[in-house]
């Protein structure tokens, strides 16, 4: 009976739950919280046959609502007796008198009942409220009335614990949806499995290391910058693994999604970061002085040769608890930043880049590194279509 009414009552099948998809459950769960609410109509309706309760129409509960001030508080749904005006959390007893009150539902089980033949002659029944007053009913239905509203916590009780039920079940259907996602994701990000998140090697490094001698004989104070970026490529790396490791503290769904594409925009963030240093130590030391200023302008307009952005988060991601979700705000308001600034150098394109990339994979073969340059531009031209087919379709 009950998971009967809240099927209409929602608009959902309970008899299948594990056919929703996550989204459906998460609302069907809030839409079973506030079903709580309902129990009133749900029970006086399955009892007016024997009570004979009366639902009130849209126009009779305005009319209502127009006459008791108590329902400034409450709202009338329905008639029992004459006066007797039930609302959603209280009884309203109005006779047009100063003697006018309001019991809870939990007050009128406990109320007293009486014979009071002495007050309006035989037959009459009544209860006595809090206030001492009496209030009339026929003897023939007193039992019927008394037994109503006696069985209305009992069976709001039930109401609530098979929601309850249900509740658990869709609980523990979210549970195990989200924890699926969540390894597919983790395998997504880290396909070998060893709790670190994918990512290239920062060889960034290595190249002004074994070049360091030649850009000071062109300007020693470029080595300064140099190591101002990869410092800064190296906290990102960091953080990156941070964040990642958050993947596993998610909530929900829409908390867990979010979460994921923070994490490919840091992995795009790096790997243009990386791409456009080894560019631009390639550029410099084959006197390509263009392509050379053409980065670093965008690399100090990100600020990243003068601030401690980077350093702020690492801090802040490791003492940081129930604020973590507005931190990943900011930094993923940063990351668009650095894509989208990034995205803009036009030297990949210029007739001149094959020259230059020839440089990079010189340099990155005589560090016997494993990036590819052409792989590593492919990836980052990958993502930028990725991200403009995400935004067409918003």
């Amino acid at each position: 009976m009950i998971e009967s009414y809240l099927s209409k009552l929602i608009a959902a099948d309970l008899t299948h739950l594990e056919d929703l998809p996550y989204d459906d459950l998460e609302g069907l769960r809030a839409k079973l919280q506030q079903s709580k609410e309902h129990f009133y109509d749900y029970y006086f309706t399955k009892e007016n046959k024997s009570v004979g309760f009366r639902k009130y129409t849209s126009k009779e509960a305005n009319s209502a609502a127009e006459k008791m001030y108590t329902f400034n508080w409450d709202k009338p749904f329905g008639v029992l007796e004459n006066g007797w005006m039930l609302g959603e959390k209280y009884i309203h007893f109005y006779f047009g008198t100063p003697q006018d009150f309001y019991l809870s539902y939990d007050e009128m089980a406990i109320v007293s009942w009486h014979r009071t033949e002495k007050f309006w002659g035989d037959d009459v029944c009544s209860f006595c409220n809090p206030r001492g007053l009496y209030t009339a009913v026929d003897c023939g239905r007193m039992n019927v009335i008394k037994s109503l509203f006696e069985n209305y916590p009992k069976s709001n009780k039930k109401w609530v614990e098979k929601i309850d039920k249900i509740i658990d079940k869709v609980n523990a259907l979210l549970t195990t949806r989200l924890s699926e996602s969540k390894s597919n994701v983790l395998l997504d990000l880290d396909k070998d499995s060893n709790g670190e998140v994918d990512l290239i090697e920062n060889d960034f490094n290595k190249i002004i290391v074994q070049n360091q001698k030649k850009i000071i004989e062109i300007d020693r104070n470029y080595i300064q910058q140099f190591v101002k970026i990869s410092n800064y490529i190296k906290t990102k790396r960091s953080n990156t693994q941070k964040i990642f490791e958050s993947i596993g503290q998610t909530k929900n769904q829409k908390e867990l999604e979010a979460r994921v594409n923070l994490v490919r925009n840091q992995i795009h963030a790096y790997e243009q970061l990386v791409f456009h240093s080894i560019s631009m130590v390639s550029a410099l030391l084959t006197d390509d002085m263009i392509t050379f200023f053409e980065i670093y302008e965008a690399l100090d307009k990100l600020g990243i040769f003068n601030s401690n952005w980077q350093n702020e988060v690492s801090a802040k991601l490791d003492r940081i608890g129930n604020e973590l979700n507005s931190l990943l705000v900011a930094i993923y308001q940063m990351e668009n930043s650095i894509v989208s600034e990034l995205s803009n150098l036009t030297y990949t394109t210029s007739e001149s880049f094959s020259s230059l990339q020839s440089a990079m994979e010189t340099q990155l073969s005589g560090i016997k590194s494993s990036i590819s340059v052409n792989n590593l531009l492919n990836g980052i031209q990958s993502y930028q279509l990725y991200r403009l087919n995400q935004n067409l379709l918003k």
